[in-house]
């Protein structure tokens, strides 16, 4: 069989490949649901509460909201940049500028959404970089249907394209995912840093605390040379995948794109 499931992840620790721009929500399984909330957050969620987290689209003393946010279903671009408002998260340590949405009245019917947001410049005050990416989930409700989980959205921009919906992982199975850049090619030789989101978030008072497992919390990993990674998750819960598509060490400019997974056990 062809080499193209890359190399299975394995555990580090690396300065700019922990950081982790990601969108949040406490399950990608709505069934039942009415509304969904939505946080998009940056910092290290790996590290649970114990990290003061990065203010979302900020640059300097400049703030903007996101620059675009849509979700897809049934084959439909549903249009949501209009209800992304500013908000917030406090950690343990300190509280950081997030971006958040909420999913009602375009939570009609069953399937899968694909939730898209682009959230814009960030700087980050600790490393001294600007930070460019796009965040990226799928929620299903009452079953998923159709094929919009595994296809390609996010046209211009750098995309992780999963082989397994996002909302149906479970605990130390095989998955693969294709990293792709902004026209759509596999980015081969790429980093992919995946990080549990090692924490209790409340949407609702809008905290992330404590720790919810010490080891193995951060898996490092590669594309192959054909742009496809594998990974095998340790623990149930959330985690973010992130590729890492381009970074500019002498202008200080990393542009990324994450997807947010939920892991659950086998029943």
């Amino acid at each position: 069989m062809k080499k193209i499931l890359g190399i299975l992840a394995v555990l580090t620790a690396v300065n700019l490949s922990a950081h982790n721009q990601f969108i949040y929500t406490d399950t990608l399984n709505v069934t039942g649901k009415t509304s969904v909330p939505f946080k998009v957050m940056f910092g290290h969620p790996d590290d649970g509460g114990e990290e003061a987290p990065i203010p979302v689209g900020k640059v300097k003393n400049e703030t903007h909201l996101a620059e675009k946010v849509f979700a897809v279903h049934n084959g439909e671009k549903i249009d949501l940049t209009g209800k992304v408002k500013e908000g917030k998260i406090t950690t343990d340590k300190a509280s950081g500028r997030t971006l958040d949405f909420t999913l009602d009245t375009e939570l009609k019917g069953g399937g899968d959404w694909v939730i898209i947001a682009v959230p814009g410049q960030t700087f980050d005050d600790g490393s001294s970089y600007l930070f460019n990416g796009i965040v990226k989930t799928v929620i299903t409700k009452d079953g998923s249907k159709g094929s919009d989980w595994k296809k390609r959205v996010a046209d211009g921009y750098y995309e992780i394209i999963p082989f397994t919906n996002p909302s149906q992982v479970n605990v130390n199975s095989v998955f693969k995912g294709l990293l792709v850049d902004k026209n759509g090619n596999p980015m081969k030789d790429t980093d992919v840093a995946i990080d549990y989101i090692n924490g209790k978030v409340d949407m609702k008072k809008g905290t992330f605390t404590g720790k919810l497992q010490k080891e193995k919390v951060a898996l490092r990993t590669y594309t192959d040379s054909n742009g496809y990674f594998v990974v095998s998750f340790p623990h149930k819960g959330l985690w973010s995948i992130r590729g890492r598509a381009m970074i500019d060490r002498e202008k200080k400019y990393v542009e990324d794109t994450t997807l947010l997974i939920e892991v659950k056990i086998k029943k």
